[in-house]
């Protein structure tokens, strides 16, 4: 007896299949799905678990190798050595402002207290920045030499104004020889912003005391400055020029070549134009030095990197096995993960911002002009 298609007997289906139904006259398909295996889930659990094991580990070992102190300052071995024979190195990086003397007092405070730090290794990265901050710095470092202990600068990229002004009571200083240094001299900045005042249709109103009425408002972003004022302005700008070159010759002593240069300076403009003839004292006229000549000039004692200048630190306090430890302000373990925070443009609206746009700026500081 001839058969047809359905009087074929449907094979059974596994359990793990899914049949699709189909039309008579049709090959029914089925699609299989295996269930995974047990050593398959094994294995995925055990790499989820070593991912997780590793990441802890990671953590682990980052804040074990970032030791801190008892003053709340954390520290990594640069050089094994004698507990008892710290070289401890300090970098003091960017802009010097109020920031950065907070930062520095906290390591001015453990290096001056630790009995086991013998010599001090000082390394600036700065082009400078406020004379007020920069000041104090220089005193903690001062403070630290009178100890009797060494201490040594170690320049890097830039080095200059404040950051020389930093490092002048160094008893030895090294510098790289691509380093920026130098650059002694004072500048005042304050915004002008006439213009902008009149293009948007606003006027600033000073109302001053009656004695106070010629010098109140000196250097205001809100008016043309006097010629009063200016000459006032460049009094006080030649004495803390003063100041700092007094303390760059008592940094350095008779390292320091001191001479007088001569230039001429073009004054007035078309046919009035003339030349005329100026004197400066070398090194103090403001003027950047790479290393090669900063040393000629007495301004650094060696061209050499940061494991000279705690080599040398270590043989100026007469250490046998110098532990060199570079000491930092302890972050949190997020930010030792992964590094300081991305820059970000922060627009600050405030009163205080304001402030601060008025407030003439008295700055020791490289701008690179």
């Amino acid at each position: 007896m001839e058969q047809t298609m359905n009087d074929i007997p449907t094979p059974p289906t596994p359990s793990s299949s899914v049949c699709q139904p189909v039309a008579p006259q049709q090959v029914q398909v089925c699609l299989t799905h295996k269930s995974p295996s047990l050593l398959g889930r094994l294995v995925r659990s055990m790499a989820w678990w070593l991912l997780i094991c590793s990441l802890v580990l990671n953590v682990c070992l980052l804040v074990s190798a970032a030791k801190v102190s008892k003053d709340g300052l954390a520290w990594e071995v640069l050089q094994r050595g004698q507990a008892d024979q710290i070289v401890a190195v300090y970098t003091v990086r960017g802009i010097i402002d109020s920031d950065a003397v907070k930062k520095f007092t906290e390591f001015y405070r453990f290096a001056d207290q630790s009995s086991k730090v013998k010599a001090i290794v000082l390394r600036v990265v700065s082009p400078g920045g406020g004379v007020g901050a920069s000041e104090e710095i220089h005193h903690m470092v001062e403070a630290l030499k009178n100890t009797g202990r060494p201490v040594v600068v170690s320049m890097g990229s830039v080095a200059a104004s404040g950051g020389y002004m930093i490092s002048a009571p160094a008893d030895e200083i090294f510098a790289e020889n691509s380093t920026i240094t130098g650059s002694i001299g004072v500048i005042a900045q304050v915004p002008n912003l006439q213009g902008t005042m009149k293009k948007i249709g606003a006027e600033m109103i000073t109302f001053k005391s009656t004695n106070a009425d010629r010098w109140k408002d000196m250097l205001s972003p809100w008016k043309p400055v006097k010629p009063l004022q200016r000459e006032r302005m460049t009094v006080l700008l030649d004495e803390l020029q003063s100041q700092f070159e007094r303390i760059v010759k008592t940094g350095r002593g008779k390292k320091l070549k001191i001479s007088k240069g001569k230039y001429h300076e073009t004054i007035g403009q078309g046919p009035e134009a003339r030349r005329v003839a100026k004197t400066e004292l070398i090194p103090f006229n403001g003027k950047a030095y790479l290393a090669g000549e900063a040393k000629a000039l007495g301004l650094i004692d060696e061209i050499g990197f940061l494991e000279d200048a705690y080599r040398r630190a270590g043989e100026l306090a007469g250490l046998t096995e110098p532990s060199v430890r570079r000491y930092k302000p302890k972050g949190s373990v997020i930010s030792q993960l992964f590094g300081q925070q991305s820059a970000s443009v922060n627009i600050d609206l405030s009163l205080g911002a304001l402030d601060k746009l008025q407030s003439p700026r008295l700055l020791v500081l490289w701008t690179g002009d």
